[in-house]
């Protein structure tokens, strides 16, 4: 019962942690501009043309990756193929796009209401993290939790900017964005995840076993 009642009330600091990610991804996109960082826009006067021309030459929403090659080709052709692709990738333009031939809410329930659920995960998951580390003092959870976010960062953002060339400010200011609100779970949890009376006990009798 009592390790049931621990599980019950970490996945309950989790929630609450989870609400707070949720609350901070709401502050760096709409209140401070960190959620702008690297993001530009096409000139109003070129954004149709460009716009125009997407909707001519692309006919279905996907990751389109520039300049692309034929990857049904094979033997000499594919050699040839991967030749010819190479020097349009050194010479340049590259892109990466992600493109849908129709509109949608730039802002929907939906999306609100998956991006909750992915923090709550977050936040359950981190509080898994933590509750195993009860007895670590109040820093070592802090710091815990931030290299969670590092991690986090390492294997999506900061592949992307080696492998994509996404722009160096942007990628620092997912960093930010990351470690700072991986920071706030770990304040979170390690606020509401205390270290139970009998759990050094009987870390100490299994280590003496």
């Amino acid at each position: 019962m009592p390790e049931v009642l621990v599980s019950i009330r970490a996945v309950i600091a989790g929630v609450v942690a989870g609400i707070v990610l949720f609350v901070w991804g709401f502050v760096t996109n709409m209140i401070i501009p960190l959620g702008e960082v690297g993001i530009k826009y096409l000139d109003r006067g070129h954004e149709e043309a460009v716009l125009n021309t997407m909707r001519e030459q692309i006919e279905e929403p996907g990751l389109y990756f520039m300049p692309g090659w034929d990857r049904s080709l094979t033997g000499e052709e594919l050699n040839s193929e991967l030749a010819r692709w190479n020097g349009a990738y050194e010479s340049g333009p590259t892109g990466f796009l992600i493109f849908h031939p129709t509109g949608t809410s730039p802002i929907s329930p939906r999306q609100l209401g998956v991006q909750l659920i992915l923090d709550l995960f977050i936040g359950v998951f981190a509080a898994f993290i933590i509750s195993h580390c009860a007895n670590a003092g109040f820093v070592s959870k802090l710091t815990i939790a931030g290299l969670c976010g590092v991690l986090a960062f390492l294997a999506s953002d900061a592949a992307y900017c080696n492998w994509f060339r996404y722009p160096l400010d942007f990628t620092l200011a997912k960093f930010a964005d990351k470690v700072c609100g991986f920071l706030l779970v770990g304040l979170t949890l390690a606020i509401l995840i205390k270290a139970r009376p009998d759990q050094g006990k009987t870390e100490r009798s299994d280590t003496a076993k």
